[in-house]
This record gives C-alpha cells, structure tokens and sequence, in this order.
C-alpha cells in the first residue's frame, strides 16, 4: 500500500515529501525491496495501472495522463530509493501527456 500511496503523491505533485516523511516517521517500509517486491513488479503494475481502473474500477487517475516511458519509470525509481532533499522539487509536465 504504502509504495503506491508515496508514488501517486509523487505523481500527483501533492506534497509528495510530506507524504514520504509521514511513512518515514511511522517506519512503514514503502520501497519495493523491503517489500519482496522487484522493481519489474512495480513497473508492471504502474504500465498496467490505468487500464484496470478504467475497466475494473471505472476510475479515471493521474495514471491516465501518464507516459509510461522508461525516463518516467526511472524518476518514480530514483524518488522510492532516494533521500527526501535529493530530487528537489518536481517540474510540472514531469510525466504527462
């Protein structure tokens, strides 16, 4: 739950190192490694994401208005296993369409 909650605030632009911080203070593990998870099993959910939304959940999310490209994957990457100041701010149009 917690790599999905700190990847959509990235995405979203919605105060993403607050969000991290949160689960940082709480000490809940949110990158994918100390879940049991590869970062192929985040990549193949974060590429199918929207699709199941749209026809499963009928939801419409950020990650309709997401390229799925690799330099996109690699951002979500670099935020899940970096220190808070690291990246800095996020630029708008960082991910969309």
């Amino acid at each position: 739950m917690c790599p999905g909650t700190v990847i959509m605030a990235f995405l979203q632009r919605n105060e993403p190192e607050k969000v991290r911080s949160a689960i940082d203070t709480a000490q809940v593990p949110y990158q994918p490694d100390a879940l049991g998870l590869t970062w192929t099993d985040v990549e193949r959910t974060l590429v199918t994401i929207a699709e199941y939304n749209r026809t499963v959940r009928h939801f419409y999310t950020i990650c309709d208005e997401v390229i799925w490209d690799p330099p996109v994957l690699q951002k979500i990457r670099r935020y899940l296993s970096t220190a808070h100041a690291a990246l800095g701010g996020v630029r708008e149009n960082s991910f969309g369409r």
